[in-house]
């Protein structure tokens, strides 16, 4: 099974799926009766031609009565009696038809029409809410821009030195200079000095940087149509918004990356997404961009070697200064904070950690 890693707003990542503070408030209609279970489930189809197993049609009718009516909910409400009567298929039709444009009037496990019932309930506005999901989107369209931007800044680093580290040369004149700067970058947060050949070392940790740039392309599109980014329930992009109202700043899973489609047995969340929870909006852009590189470092993992969690803070805390060099490479945080002294030069303290 694989690791869970939970980013808490303390810094420390937690091996399990983050548990909910509280029941969160779906929908906007407090008259439309018992809410469902949510996301939404069902084990049978209801509809038109399903299995209309009762307490899967309560959970359809619940669900669309919590939709919107601007949205295509359920106007006026189902009763949810668990029966698949004229009013309950006319509800699912109007809903594929005025999102879709096409109806079958029925609604399958795990497909397009639950998927955006879920998106809806977990979006819609909610009244008193810290962050619109509109603000939220935005600001994690922005930062995952900004993340890509320090990601390659490191990448592009260990690309400039492996041709000499390769060769075991040294560029001469003001290129020596730069070269020797950035050989003492990798030292300080990797410490490359200590392995004998070293540009193994650097073809792995250019190859663990390149996958995470392309987990930031694969969830930012060039024109992103912002009502569905970043959704839990509609498409397949890695970076989504946690709506289980999860106690954390993010988490994700070992090596998700690699795993598409694939479901965490316990919780039933997919291993392929990395999910920002609502506390990540209440933290500066500098503790964004960190928690989002050291979730990555985990998403991008292979299994064997791992990169786990092994120390904490900054590169000079001394839960970090105390790892051994094979142990550097295997911790998601020399990932971060190497990433982000390629971008914006070496500091002391950055994350207040």
């Amino acid at each position: 099974m694989s690791q869970c890693f939970c980013q808490m707003p303390s810094g420390i990542c937690f091996n399990e799926v983050p548990k909910a503070k509280s029941k969160p408030q779906r929908g906007t209609r407090p008259d439309a009766g018992p809410e469902p279970d949510f996301p939404v489930a069902i084990d049978k189809a209801v509809g038109a031609g399903g299995a209309n197993v009762a307490k899967d049609v309560v959970q359809i009718q619940r669900g669309l009565n919590h939709v919107l009516p601007e949205l295509a909910g359920a106007d006026p409400f189902l009763n949810d009696d668990g029966i698949v009567g004229p009013m309950t298929l006319g509800a699912i039709k109007k809903f594929q038809e005025r999102n879709f444009g096409w109806f079958d009037s029925r609604v399958d496990p795990n497909n397009k029409t639950i998927a955006l019932i879920n998106h809806y309930l977990a979006t819609q506005p909610v009244p008193n809410a810290p962050h619109s999901r509109q603000d939220r989107v935005a600001r994690a369209l922005l930062l995952l821009r900004t993340c890509g931007q320090t990601i390659f800044s490191a990448e592009t680093q260990l690309r400039a030195v492996l041709p000499h580290v390769d060769a075991g040369t040294t560029p001469s004149g003001v290129f020596g200079k730069i070269f020797e700067e950035r050989m003492a970058l990798l030292d300080r947060h990797f410490k490359l000095n200590e392995f004998l050949q070293k540009a193994p070392v650097i073809r792995t940790l250019i190859t663990r940087y390149t996958d995470m740039r392309s987990v930031i392309q694969a969830s930012v599109p060039a024109n992103p149509d912002p009502e569905f980014l970043f959704s839990e329930f509609m498409g397949d992009e890695p970076f989504v918004l946690d709506a289980h109202g999860s106690d954390a700043n993010a988490y994700t899973f070992m090596g998700g990356w690699r795993q598409r489609g694939q479901l965490h047995p316990p919780s039933g969340r997919r291993l392929d997404r990395i999910y920002l929870c609502e506390s990540l909006d209440r933290t500066s852009d500098q503790n964004y961009e960190q928690v989002v590189v050291h979730e990555l470092a985990h998403f991008v993992s292979l299994l064997v070697p791992p990169i786990t969690d092994l120390g904490y803070g900054w590169i000079n805390d001394p839960r970090m200064t105390r790892l051994s060099a094979t142990q550097r490479v295997c911790n998601a945080q020399n990932y971060t904070t190497y990433a982000i002294e390629c971008r914006y030069g070496q500091r002391n303290n950055r994350l207040g950690l």
